[in-house]
Formats: structure tokens, C-alpha cells, sequence
């Protein structure tokens, strides 16, 4: 015999109600609901009042008020055991202790007891490094002195190593030049001898090139391009306009103090360098 299909349901959505389906509680079949998921379990109510109440289907949980066992479904997830516990929790804050002092106290959102709590939290303590003197400062600063005082000794230490190093390395010979400018003062050195030739000596806070000592005579070695000699003024860059004045400002500080300062331009020939050093020269 052929097996008997179910009776499919006499209702206006009867038409989607067109997929065998087998019942998830009874196990019988039943026409189903293509379109929705839902309807697809259970045959009837009765089956699937059925599978929620079944042992399986519950959980047992404390009340976070009055700690009392609670049972409920494992879908609900429930917090509080009565209406009473959950509006006696929503009129109470926790009781907190705090990481610092280790005080109770009611906390409304904060971790910290006090706004002094949370400081000790935020700071730490360094040791100066001109007076070597504990202060507290904040972690995110980078302060490394105490004061405003210790602070600009530190700065004007620091200013004398720089020049000590500077010094070193005139000395050495290990400050970075370019190749004509090397051949411009080798030339130099070759007819007035290395005692009269000074390289990199401090005037008016920068670095000259050259310093003939025996004339007292100041020489810059300028490179066309870094120094803006190349295109009109207003055709430069930011940089070179910045170097271009500071040029100028230097040349007026030499004639303010009465003193030789002659530029050579760079113009890629050791030999046209040396002439127009020489020619500059000879004019004194």
C-alpha cells in the first residue's frame, strides 16, 4: 500500500505549506513551511510546549540580588530571581575596593576612590639630572629636571658638549666637506703653511669654512644650488630662502665688525675655485 501523506492545512497560506517535514519532538510527518524556519520543528503546539519543558531544556542559576536558585530556560539567561530583585539592584550601586588605598567604597562607574587614588596611578618619580633631587611627574611627560633652573644648566652643558665635540673633530679632521672645497683648502695650506689656515672656526654663531689667520681674512666656500645662487630669489624654496638670508645676515655682522669675509662660489672647477679665491685675495 501507498503510505498516506498528511492533510495539508486548510488555511490562505496553504500554498506554502508544501515541504514534508519531520516533526523534531513526535517524529511524525508534517507538511512544512518553505519559506520559514520556524515552523519547520513542530508539528502542532503540543510538541513544541513539549520540548521546552523538558529537563534538558533548563539551567539553574543564582539571583545576583538575594543569591537564590533560580530555574529557568537556557534561551532566557535570567539575572534575578523576582520583579522585587531586579528594581532593588537597579537602586543600588556595588561596592567596590579600591586598587590603591584598598577602601570600600560605593562606585558609580569609577575604579578609584578618590581623584588622589587615581594621581598615585599616573605619576611616577624621576631623579633630576643636573641636582640628582627626587621629583614626581606625570609618566606621560618627558621631563628630565626638576625645575626651570636645572633645566637651562642642563641645556647649556649639553650646548658644552657639543662644541667640545666640535672642537674634536676640527681637530681630527672628521667633519664631513665636500671635494672641492677639500681641494680649495689643501691649496691654501700649500702656499701660506698649515698654521695659517684655520678650518670651521666659530663666528657670530655658525661655522665658517676657511680662516686665514696671518691675513684675517674669512672664507666661505658656497655651492650654487644650497646656498640659491642658481635662480632669482623669489623662484626659491623655503629652505634655500632661509639659507640665502642667513648669508646676507652674516655678510652684514662681518662689516659690522670690520672683518674680511670673501665667498667663493663652486663652480665645478678646482682650478676656476682656486683663481677666484686668489683673485679675491689679491684685491685686499
Amino acid at each position: 500500500m501507498e503510505e498516506q501523506l498528511p492533510k495539508k492545512r486548510n488555511c490562505k497560506r496553504s500554498k506554502y505549506f508544501d515541504q514534508l517535514r519531520n516533526c523534531s519532538w513526535c517524529e511524525e510527518t508534517f507538511w512544512g513551511n518553505r519559506y520559514n524556519k520556524a515552523e519547520n520543528q513542530f508539528c502542532g503546539n503540543s510538541c513544541s510546549i513539549s520540548s521546552r519543558t523538558k529537563e534538558s531544556s533548563f539551567i539553574t542559576t543564582s539571583c545576583e540580588a538575594c543569591g537564590a536558585n533560580i530555574k529557568c530556560w537556557k534561551s532566557l539567561r535570567r539575572q534575578f530571581c523576582s520583579v522585587e530583585c531586579r528594581q532593588f539592584s537597579q537602586r543600588t550601586l556595588p561596592r567596590l575596593a579600591c586598587p590603591v588605598c584598598k577602601n570600600i567604597f560605593v562606585s558609580n562607574g569609577n575604579e578609584f576612590c578618590s581623584r588622589v587614588c587615581k594621581r598615585q596611578t599616573l605619576i611616577e618619580i624621576k631623579s633630576c639630572k643636573v641636582c640628582q633631587n627626587q621629583f614626581e611627574t606625570y609618566k606621560i611627560n618627558p621631563y628630565s629636571h626638576c625645575s626651570i633652573i636645572c633645566a637651562r644648566i642642563g641645556t647649556d652643558r649639553s650646548k658644552e658638549v657639543q662644541q667640545k665635540s666640535f672642537r674634536t673633530k676640527c681637530k681630527n679632521g672628521t667633519i664631513r666637506k665636500s671635494r672641492p672645497e677639500l681641494a680649495l683648502c689643501e691649496c691654501l695650506i700649500r702656499m701660506f703653511g698649515p698654521d695659517n689656515i684655520r678650518t670651521q672656526v666659530q663666528m657670530f654663531g655658525t661655522r665658517i669654512d676657511i680662516h686665514i689667520v696671518h691675513k684675517n681674512v674669512f672664507v666661505e666656500f658656497d655651492g650654487k644650488y644650497w646656498h640659491g645662487l642658481d635662480v632669482q630669489y623669489d623662484q626659491l624654496d623655503l629652505h634655500r630662502k632661509t639659507k640665502f638670508d642667513k648669508d646676507r645676515k652674516l655678510d652684514e655682522a662681518f662689516r659690522g665688525a670690520k672683518l674680511t669675509l670673501i665667498r667663493v662660489v663652486d663652480t665645478g672647477d678646482e682650478l676656476q675655485n682656486m683663481t677666484d679665491c686668489l683673485s679675491q685675495l689679491n684685491l685686499l
